[in-house]
């Protein structure tokens, strides 16, 4: 993703809607018996406000949680969503997903607040 950096008191120059994703930090790969372990959901949102504070020039329109097929050496594609792609190596034949934190971004309009946006979540069942 591209971020155009500007100041509030530089001229506006709106940019198109984007997106920047927040995948959660693999704990320890798996092996054969075991998938990997992953850090929880709620940590990605103290990554995304950190990351909200230094982009102070920027707003979310919508997060969302989406879920990424995962490999089972922790690493994670979040450009890879697709449900029905078998994994095939080492004959595991099983699937790894890993649910992402993703921000629709857009730059701030010169009405917006300069305070940097914050975001938080409910969990319900």
């Amino acid at each position: 993703m591209t971020t155009v950096k500007t100041t509030m008191s530089q001229q506006y120059v709106p940019f198109k809607l984007s997106y920047v994703d927040f995948p959660p930090r693999c704990a320890g790969a798996g092996n054969v018996i075991c998938s990997p372990d992953y850090e929880r959901f709620d940590s990605l949102l103290k990554k995304a406000n950190e990351w909200l504070k230094t982009h102070s020039n920027l707003k979310v329109k919508v997060c969302e949680s989406v879920e990424v097929k995962g490999r089972y050496d922790g690493v994670v594609d979040t450009n890879k969503s697709c449900f029905f792609e078998a994994d095939h190596s080492k004959r595991r034949m099983r699937n790894l997903f890993i649910r992402v934190l993703r921000l629709w971004i857009v730059q701030k309009e010169p009405t917006d607040p300069i305070e940097p946006q914050q975001i938080g979540y409910i969990r319900k069942l």
